[in-house]
């Protein structure tokens, strides 16, 4: 299985956008944030900054 770094980067999101997402906290996998990028992505990653509802998903590839 992918990484969370790895779905992020093959959706098309540069390394050092996802690198500052997962710093924030922006990043959920399966619905909890995450900050590891090396952690395994599971079933749905998505891009929700604290206290916004719409997000950008990054889907499996």
């Amino acid at each position: 299985m992918a990484t969370v770094r790895e779905q992020i980067e093959a959706a098309g999101i540069d390394p050092d956008t996802a690198t500052e997402r997962l710093r924030k906290g922006w990043v959920r996998v399966d619905g909890d944030v995450v900050t590891d990028g090396e952690r395994e992505a599971g079933t749905r990653v998505t891009f929700c900054p604290p206290g916004i509802t719409e997000h950008t998903e990054a889907e499996p590839g």
